[in-house]
């Protein structure tokens, strides 16, 4: 047989396809495929839809069939194989699928499962059915825990509360309701709060007893007569001190110095205030000594004898330098405002005139 050698030729177009083809132009098939045989899987359902997957043996990735429940949702999934040779789909729309089982072409028998090559599935059509009806079932309680969360989400602090406090039919019925606070009213009602412990309410359902309710109320009685008992004391002591005040003043050591009895009263408490011994001996022998010094004014010697108008004036700028301090701070008392008045600058140059005052004869 006689062949006929090419010595000078060029290739313009090679195929090389699953299924072997000449494109337009092509002469020779130059390399041939064999047809393998192509698996089909089927994707479990994930809201509403499901997928298949066609491919051969030696396939590392692809795209599913298209699938959805109107034309937004209508889109495929990628899927490649993994290192172990199952089958791993990737997320469009913000979901994926689990791969329920494949067959191949042509064979309605299920073969290996594609999460697990390795393992037979005998999976009959009632087992698939089943296995449907369970995958809907944790469908249905994903989506009623997505529900309940977002009923939750928008319920008030208050709503929250008394959801946390209920069971069942009964927080199922609440979860549910359009009229939660008439409910929280109406539970209120048939449970009122019957006492506080540390800040907390605690209800009548808290005590059915009565016990705790009865600790609550003689420990609250207690508190306000120990309250009373410590204001009566008070009381007490500022009436047994303003008697006692009103009774110094009324003697001699300070009967002659002008000023109402109420004013001596409140300087005279005001020096008892003084922390510091010496300095409060020595305002109060200062005192002393001047209504000594006031003693003459108030004898008749043929006409009667005007008291001294030095003295008296200045006890008045005391009593002035006193009141605005209480303008200021209306929160002091008397007393504490003549200490302030007393140690002021004015209140010491006052102070050493009261002193300086020649005595009167």
């Amino acid at each position: 047989m006689k062949y006929n050698r090419m010595k000078k030729f060029s290739i313009r177009e090679i195929s090389a396809v699953d299924n072997p083809a000449q494109g337009e132009g092509a002469r020779v098939a130059i390399m041939k495929r064999a047809d393998l045989e192509k698996k089909h899987a089927l994707l479990d359902p994930m809201d509403g839809h499901t997928h298949t997957l066609s491919y051969i043996s030696d396939d590392t990735k692809g795209e599913s069939s298209f699938n959805g429940n109107n034309d937004d949702q209508h889109h495929s999934h990628p899927w490649i194989h993994g290192m172990n040779g199952e089958l791993i789909v990737g997320h469009t729309n913000g979901h994926t699928h689990r791969v329920g089982f494949f067959s191949k072409q042509g064979d309605s028998t299920p073969v290996a499962d594609a999460t697990n090559p390795t393992e037979e599935n005998t999976m009959n059509e009632e087992e698939f059915n089943k296995k449907l009806e369970e995958i809907q079932k944790q469908l249905d309680e994903t989506a009623a825990r997505a529900d309940k969360s977002e009923l939750v989400a928008k319920m008030t602090d208050v709503q929250k509360a008394h959801y946390a406090t209920l069971e069942g039919d009964d927080a199922k019925s609440f979860l549910e309701s359009d009229t939660k606070d008439a409910v929280i009213a109406k539970a209120n009602e048939a449970d009122p709060v019957v006492g506080e412990f540390e800040g907390k309410e605690i209800r009548k359902s808290d005590d059915p007893t009565g016990v705790l309710t009865a600790l609550l109320e003689k420990a609250k009685h207690d508190k306000k007569k120990a309250d009373k008992d410590e204001d009566d004391k008070k009381k007490f002591a500022f009436e047994a001190k303003k008697a006692e005040l009103e009774k110094r003043v009324a003697t001699g050591d300070y009967k002659n110095l002008p000023g109402t009895d109420e004013m001596k009263a409140e300087m005279l408490k005001a020096l008892d205030s003084i922390e510091d011994e010496s300095t409060r001996e020595a305002a109060h022998a200062a005192l002393v000594a001047k209504n000594k010094e006031l003693e003459g004014a108030f004898t008749e010697v043929g006409t009667a004898i005007a008291p001294d108008p030095i003295t008296k004036s200045t006890f008045d700028k005391i009593a002035d330098i006193r009141d605005e301090i209480l303008r200021g701070q209306p929160e002091l008392t008397k007393s504490a405002a003549y200490v302030l008045a007393i140690e002021s600058k004015e209140g010491l140059e006052l102070y050493a005139e009261l002193q300086a005052a020649p005595e009167v004869n």
